[in-house]
């Protein structure tokens, strides 16, 4: 097989390392897969926004706010699997948190 090799290539796992692809059939085992990695890097990157907010302002309103919009995107853009729907999910409730904790606390 010539060209790039991505999770989607192979089928099984077996197949990876019958072909000599140890490592890309390792990174997929680890990482679940290709939407996976993207998703990972979507929320390092969500937690960098997320903390240097929160710094900034000293207040945790701009990071619960930016979080129900941020799940709101994503709920439009992602596919709708159970562990997307349920990263959504999450992420919604840590934001309507959030803006809980800032308001009752009178910030």
């Amino acid at each position: 097989m010539t060209g790039t090799v991505t999770c989607s290539t192979y089928d099984s796992l077996q197949e990876f390392f019958l072909e000599g692809h140890f490592i890309v059939g390792w990174d997929c085992v680890m990482t679940g897969g290709d939407p996976a990695t993207k998703l990972l890097l979507f929320s390092l990157i969500f937690g960098g926004l997320e903390l240097s907010l929160f710094v900034t302002s000293g207040s945790v309103v701009l990071p619960s706010v930016l979080a129900i919009l941020l799940g709101g995107v994503m709920f439009g853009l992602l596919p709708a699997t159970l562990v997307n729907l349920a990263l959504i999910g999450v992420l919604l409730l840590l934001g309507g948190l959030g803006l809980l904790i800032a308001f009752r606390s009178g910030t």
